[in-house]
């Protein structure tokens, strides 16, 4: 090819180069305009995607859908701004190498010829595999472990009911590996932690009471097992009366654990990497906080919802026993106490911001259900019992539930492990007959015909009919400087181009 006729392509060159320049910058106006769109946006998007009752209509799924789109596009064309920025840096030492070729070969037409080409077929290279390029972003899921009813045996009335040797580590030594990674794990501690029998509650009927009262130095099998929340709303926190409380939550405090569901202690709000969660437990029973007040329950995860990602909400609440399994979506009585309506107040305080639901109480484990992308878990039954709770039959199973959920609590999935307690040996374990597994399969499909849940027999719950909103977050283009092309270039005198091996060293 003549010189002449290099020449005569560069201004072509040129200007497509400026065309490449003028789409680049269009390119960061367009994202300034949608990352303006952002705030509204994420204002919209917990509320009418995340929140279920909030937003359960065909227009609001359609609407969550469409941000999800959006929020692809963002990212779609940051990660055509940042390759082509990555080019355009490139582009720099190639310009300086070319510069030491022509120095060498005398050839200022070729120079900027290949130069000239270079910098097209690279951003041409770029552009359409960009157009192309579709992914989303979302957060790390979180892992819930919860389990049911923990007592760890108790001082009263003599040591009998203490495992031998004064030995906690029982309690939990055969479960340990079903708590391994959880962001957090949850328990319901069902009883005091005391030295002191002051303050043991008087028994009309000793048929229907038990006084539960943990040596305070089992605290340390509570912590070596990696408990983060410990319900203390329940019927036998108060079997001590304020003393048995008072000696809990110092032996808790201590021993860095966190709880609520006391009057004097209702909430607690803590970090874990990255994700601020919010606890609150409730129960029907004197000194905590009442399951039975709903407007109550809703406000105080109302403030929760609004300062945390994610929001437990702990129940202790219905009938007990193996009479009791399922939840009958009314107010249940027991030995003459009220003991709340569990389906009424799980719905409500989903409905004000609560993200998972734990319950416990009946001493059996019960059904479960996903309301509004939010998991609820109606009864967890008897999890580590050493001595005076009944573990005979489905009394004896328990499950470990691991809930995966999104940064700010919809629900994912859930996966059941199978424990049981022998009776001869009360040490909670792996059960082979999966069959706690069963039973939440026959009640939940029993009590919540109308829920479209899947529960495998491996212990897998999935919601089929689920979605969870991603967050959408503002993109962050790097600031790209325009190609500079020269112009007028001159022609050379030359009347030929070496066209031989090249050595720029």
């Amino acid at each position: 090819m003549k010189i002449s006729d290099l020449n005569a392509k560069v201004p072509d060159l040129n200007m497509k180069v400026s065309d490449l320049n003028a789409k680049v910058s269009d390119l960061n106006a367009k994202v300034s305009d949608l990352n303006a769109k952002v705030p509204d946006l994420n204002a919209k998007v917990p509320h009418l995607c995340a929140r279920g009752s909030k937003g359960t209509t065909m227009d609001v799924l359609n609407m969550c859908n469409k941000n999800q789109v959006k929020n692809k596009v963002f990212l779609r064309n940051n990660l055509f701004l940042n390759k082509t920025a990555s080019v355009a840096v490139n582009i720099k030492p190639t310009l300086s190498k070319t510069e030491n070729f022509l120095s060498l070969q005398k050839h200022r037409t070729v120079n900027r010829f290949l130069t000239a080409s270079f910098v097209l077929t690279f951003c041409l290279l770029i552009l359409w595999p960009a157009k192309a390029a579709s992914r989303s972003t979302p957060g790390d899921t979180i892992q819930i472990v919860a389990v049911g009813d923990i007592m760890m045996g108790t001082i009263f009335p003599n040591g009998e009911y203490l495992p031998p040797n004064n030995d906690c580590s029982r309690s939990f030594g055969m479960a340990l590996p079903y708590f391994a990674n959880a962001d957090v794990l949850f328990g319901n501690l069902e009883g005091a932690m005391t030295d002191s029998k002051v303050g043991a509650k008087s028994c009309n009927n000793p048929e229907w009471c038990y006084t539960f009262g943990m040596p305070t130095q089992f605290v340390r099998c509570l912590a070596d097992a990696g408990f983060d929340i410990l319900s203390l709303a329940n019927n036998h926190m108060g079997d001590f009366g304020e003393q048995g409380r008072a000696s809990t939550v110092k032996a808790l405090t201590d021993a860095g654990i966190r709880y609520a569901g006391l009057l004097s202690c209702p909430t607690v709000v803590f970090e874990k990497n990255g994700i601020k969660y919010g606890f609150c437990a409730f129960s029907p029973n004197t000194g905590t906080v009442d399951v039975k007040d709903i407007p109550a329950a809703q406000e105080i995860v109302r403030q929760l919802n609004d300062s945390c990602d994610i929001v437990i909400v702990s129940f202790h609440a219905g009938a007990e026993g193996k009479a009791y399994q399922h939840v009958t979506r009314q107010t249940e009585n027991f030995i003459g106490e009220n003991r709340g309506n569990v389906y009424e107040f799980a719905h409500k305080v989903i409905d004000a911001g609560g993200d998972i639901l734990l319950g416990h109480g009946p001493h059996v484990t019960r059904a479960v259900e996903i309301y509004n992308n939010r998991f609820i878990a109606y009864s967890m039954g008897n999890f580590s019992t050493v001595s005076r709770v009944n573990v005979e039959g489905v009394n004896g199973l328990a499950p470990v539930f691991r809930i995966f959920t999104t940064p700010d609590g919809c629900f994912l999935k859930a996966h059941v492990t199978p424990t049981c307690q022998p009776a001869d040996d009360r040490t909670p374990r792996y059960d082979p007959a999966r069959r706690v597994i069963s039973v939440i399969q026959s009640l939940t499909r029993v009590d919540f015909p109308e829920v479209k849940i899947r529960i495998t027999d491996d212990g897998w719950i999935t919601n089929p009919d689920g979605y969870c909103a991603q967050r959408i977050e503002p993109l962050k283009p790097r600031e790209i400087k325009p190609l500079r092309p020269k112009t007028g270039i001159a022609p050379i005198e030359s009347q030929f181009i070496h066209t031989g091996p090249v050595h720029n060293d």
